[in-house]
């Protein structure tokens, strides 16, 4: 028995809930919609409106851009906030390292000394036990965001976060 939870073959909880698993949960919830239980629309073009939403998303997120989720889970934004030049707390520079021997530091001087996030604000979130939930970016959303971070002022569209 799982309890409404999502369950791996094991009978464990999963840890991610994927498009594949909204497109069950929706058309079991429209079943009654469709003539004789025919699903409203293929899995293939829920895949598709599902990717083209979160691009959008995600392209006015790095415009600057802050999201507002429906139904109370919080917003979107991507925050900036300078770097500490603690050396305990730097990355080191592994290219330069491997090449010379020297250990040098990243200190984001493409972008004026700041770093960036993507940030998922649930102060206003409305889920039970919101401290266990977190937003991990795909790859591909952060690698845009170091592109714009590499732009000429590409931090300036972003706000600090303190």
């Amino acid at each position: 028995m799982n309890n409404g939870l999502l369950t791996n073959n094991a009978g464990k909880p999963k840890k991610y809930f994927t498009i594949l698993n909204a497109y069950h949960a929706f058309t079991e919830a429209n079943k009654e919609y469709g003539p004789k239980g025919v699903i409203p629309v293929s899995l293939k073009v829920y895949r598709n409106i599902c990717e083209e939403f979160n691009e959008a998303v995600a392209e006015e997120i790095l415009k600057g851009n802050e999201f507002k989720m429906p139904g109370r889970l919080g917003n979107m934004r991507i925050v900036k906030s300078k770097t500490k030049m603690n050396p305990k707390k730097l990355r080191i520079d592994f290219n330069h390292f491997n090449k010379t021997g020297e250990k040098i530091f990243h200190l984001n001087q493409h972008s004026d000394g700041y770093k960036v996030r993507w940030y998922w604000g649930k102060k206003n979130c409305r889920v039970k036990c919101k401290t266990f939930y977190c937003f991990k970016p795909s790859r591909e959303n952060k690698r845009k965001l170091a592109e714009a971070m590499f732009q000429p002022n590409g931090h300036k569209v972003f706000q600090t976060y303190y």
